[in-house]
């Protein structure tokens, strides 16, 4: 378990030791990316990350340093890609999705250490960010399909589409505001987590616990609307 720091040698000491692992968590990365992104980049926006993860991290947590480091680098290199608009809309939606899914589970790494009490506690724990994930899938699939080729696209594909949005659009509505102001920010403006916490008064802990709720109540709505399993 990484010790709280309090030396700047401390700080420098795990920035050399952890860059390798940046380097790997990029490498496992740039093979989804078009080919015109350096890994070099990611490289950078990973350090990044890792520097905050360094200035953050909590012991106490009952989280291994290389875990919340894990979210913290992923989530840097996300925010980087973003930022480039290198992408085309198919592609940005795969990569909203996986910044979402990476920013659901940064969350629940940050929050303290809870031992469920038995199996139908931890199976209820998996299904809870199994649904965030769902939902966050969901979003990301809603928000391209906006942008779906008239032309290219079958009238069934068209119908289909629209009828989705629609089931979507209608749960988000359904939302409080400050739930679907969250929404509209990250799937729909692209903005960060922390721009969202910015915008809103919220730190960034508070806005990725705020997306972490934000995600379970649209899965209960969706599921009311038969677009996701209750089962």
């Amino acid at each position: 378990m990484v010790q709280a720091l309090k030396f700047e040698e401390d700080r420098n000491e795990l920035i050399e030791r952890y860059l390798p692992y940046v380097r790997s968590i990029a490498q496992s990365i740039i093979p989804k990316l078009p080919p015109q992104i350096d890994i070099n980049d990611l490289i950078g926006y990973g350090r990044i990350g890792l520097l905050e993860a360094i200035d953050r991290f909590d012991q106490t947590r009952g989280v291994s340093f290389k875990t919340f480091a894990y979210y913290r680098i992923k989530g840097a290199i996300y925010d980087g890609l973003r930022q480039i608009g290198w992408f085309s809309r198919s592609e940005f939606a795969r990569l909203r999705f996986e910044q979402s899914a990476n920013d659901l589970m940064a969350g629940y790494a940050e929050t303290p250490e809870q031992h469920a009490a038995n199996i139908d506690d931890q199976i209820a724990e998996v299904e809870e960010m199994f649904s965030g994930i769902v939902s966050a899938y969901m979003l990301s699939l809603e928000s391209e399909s906006i942008n779906l080729p008239q032309a290219s696209s079958s009238p069934d594909e068209l119908y289909q589409a629209k009828e989705f949005g629609r089931i979507v659009r209608e749960a988000i509505s359904q939302l409080p505001e400050t739930e679907r102001k969250l929404i509209e920010y990250y799937y729909y403006q692209g903005l960060t987590l922390e721009e969202i916490g910015n915008k809103l008064g919220l730190s960034k802990s508070w806005t990725s616990r705020l997306h972490n709720k934000c995600l379970q109540h649209l899965c209960e709505l969706l599921k009311n609307r038969g677009i996701v399993s209750a089962s």
